[in-house]
């Protein structure tokens, strides 16, 4: 005897064929590092753990900031501890003016510190801070006077645990380079 196979089981077994490559693929995705040319990142705050040895850090302040004092960086990074202070309104227009990107670790989104008349304390907008379904780090890079590039990295299955963090910096080196 003969057995028809349906439509439905071949689309059945199409389906869950998709779902785990794709499961794989993000696996991999998670697991890959940043294996691109040398980056030299400042940080305002305390250094990231990461996978990579070809990026290396150099602390410097807000005072710096100030001083548009970029030139030997590709990005800065700007720390959990330092993000109430980073949203200040003198900042703002640094950060719009600024050479190379600027990322906001476990910040949700880069607005409070691009808009000079919003503080990442503000109680009139809701948390700007890391939590379970928002982004764990934003970037803003202004290319042009009318042109910015905005970025928002997800900690892998919302999971907030060292690889998945480490997973996030190595995510966020690829698109320094693409710029």
């Amino acid at each position: 005897m003969k057995r028809k196979i349906s439509l439905k089981w071949i689309f059945l077994l199409l389906v869950s064929a998709l779902i785990v490559l794709l499961s794989v693929y993000l696996l991999h995705l998670r697991s890959v590092k940043y294996e691109g040319r040398p980056l030299t990142i400042a940080v305002i705050g305390d250094f990231p753990e990461i996978k990579e040895e070809q990026v290396s850090f150099e602390e410097i302040t807000f005072d710096d900031v100030m001083n548009n004092d970029f030139d030997s960086y590709d990005a800065i990074f700007i720390m959990p501890q330092n993000l109430s202070q980073a949203s200040e309104s003198p900042y703002a227009k640094i950060y719009l003016d600024s050479p190379i990107p600027f990322f906001f670790i476990e910040a949700n989104n880069h607005i409070p510190f691009t808009e000079a008349d919003l503080d990442f304390d503000d109680d009139s907008w809701e948390d700007w801070e890391w939590t379970t379904g928002t982004s764990y780090a934003s970037g803003f890079y202004a290319e042009t006077a009318d042109s910015s590039t905005a970025w928002e990295f997800y900690l892998y299955d919302d999971e907030n645990t060292d690889e998945n963090i480490k997973a996030v910096y190595s995510e966020i080196f690829r698109s320094i380079t693409e710029l």
